[in-house]
């Protein structure tokens, strides 16, 4: 099976209706990129470039920032992430996490007749999406939604969490509630959705300053024990290995 390219995941499904909203994550963001590609896609325009002065991109940019102003879209990045952008149409929050950084990378997308959830190692970049070699997963709500309810909400709860690691933050502030009606939204859905039934298993861990994922493996994992496990990381790996192994061993021991 051919992967689809990671951009595909921003393009409205056939018959969304209209663009609601986006809450979206990143750890490092390009503000160009994300408007015209991301954005861009999301928005159905077919294409943006300020850069040529071309007629077409001159009329595709005025439809984009007219599209913005009927669309709510928040994006949280990490305190480092540039803050310059040449529209004030979308809303750019920066997040400071205390002695760590914010990198989860989700985008909620809402469209009128869809909501889709994108979850992947890939920054809001033209590095993460065209570049390097990323991974990244998309779910549509519907009757085939590989994520369940309890996931899903829990993708919700979290993304809600990290509004108060923005530096004043207020929940009467405009660009607060915008951020938080996107979510409010998006649990709505969430809570019509039904489970579908599946073979594949998804549960969700995230990392914070409550909890770590490695920690509750013992909580999500079922069945037999593992003979092999791969590990994509540009990271030291031990500490994992460890984690995932010490119990079993301890187990064989005993």
């Amino acid at each position: 099976m051919k992967p689809s390219p990671l951009l595909d995941f921003w393009q409205k499904p056939d018959g969304a209706g209209e663009s609601v909203a986006i809450f979206a994550t990143t750890f490092a963001l390009e503000p160009d990129f994300f408007e015209q590609n991301c954005l861009a896609r999301f928005l159905e325009v077919s294409s943006v470039n300020e850069d040529t002065g071309s007629v077409d991109d001159i009329v595709a940019s005025v439809e984009l920032h007219e599209l913005l102003q009927k669309t709510n879209v928040t994006v949280l990045a990490d305190r480092s992430a540039p803050v310059q952008r040449t529209s004030l149409l979308w809303d750019l929050l920066s997040c400071k996490v205390d002695g760590a950084l914010l990198h989860a990378k989700v985008a909620v997308l809402l469209w009128e007749n869809a909501t889709r959830v994108i979850l992947g190692s890939m920054n809001l970049t033209s590095a993460g999406y065209r570049r390097q070699i990323e991974l990244g997963l998309a779910a549509d709500l519907g009757p085939d939604c590989l994520f369940s309810q309890d996931v899903l909400h829990g993708i919700q709860r979290e993304l809600a969490s990290y509004l108060e690691l923005i530096p004043g933050y207020n929940v009467t502030s405009p660009v607060f509630a915008r951020a938080r009606e996107t979510l409010e939204i998006f649990g709505r859905r969430i809570d019509d959705q039904r489970d579908a039934k599946s073979t594949v298993r998804v549960t969700f861990a995230p990392a914070n300053a409550a909890e770590k994922p490695l920690e509750r493996l013992s909580e999500v994992w079922v069945g037999g024990q593992p003979s092999i496990a791969t590990h994509l990381s540009p990271f030291s790996i031990h500490s994992s290995v460890w984690k995932f192994t010490a119990r079993y061993y301890a187990e064989d021991v005993n």
